[in-house]
């Protein structure tokens, strides 16, 4: 039996990727208001410790959602730069992809 396969066509969207350095000192994922509608965050596999995801920057380390390396999480939010990235370690990366 043929396999079936869906197609959904979708307006004119602008994708958006980025890498973004992560370290000790919090990071925006968009150092600019970026608006967008859902956004894809992927923690490298060559990070040596866990990336912590977050929504305010004075937030203590431990209270951000983990990403493990190569590790990933998908967002529904409006804007980049509401999202905060900070880890135990410098040297970090997560790479993003976000449909605006």
């Amino acid at each position: 039996m043929p396999s079936i396969i869906f197609t959904q066509t979708l307006p004119n969207q602008l994708l958006v990727t980025n890498v973004v350095s992560v370290g000790t000192d919090p990071t925006p994922l968009s150092s600019r208001s970026l608006p967008c509608r859902v956004c894809t965050i992927l923690a490298a596999e060559s990070n040596t410790t866990e990336v912590r995801v977050m929504s305010d920057p004075n937030s203590p380390l431990e209270s951000g959602f983990p990403l493990k390396p190569g590790a990933a999480i998908t967002l529904t939010i409006n804007d980049l730069k509401k999202v905060w990235l900070r880890s135990s370690a410098a040297g970090q990366k997560v790479y993003f992809l976000a449909e605006a």
